[in-house]
């Protein structure tokens, strides 16, 4: 699991961002268990991205 350390001021989760976030997170941490190499990060909306280097 990837702990996020920078929070965006204007940003206020709600119980659905926060089961995105948890979305995300799973499809990185599955996408790592399965080999690939893979990036997540915050947007600048605030929503975490899981995607390839290459994207």
């Amino acid at each position: 699991m990837v702990l996020r350390t920078i929070k965006f001021w204007f940003r206020k989760e709600t119980l659905d961002q926060q089961l995105r976030d948890i979305a995300a997170m799973d499809q990185y941490a599955k996408a790592l268990a399965a080999g690939e190499k893979r990036i997540l990060a915050q947007g600048a909306n605030g929503e975490l991205y899981s995607y390839l280097p290459e994207e």
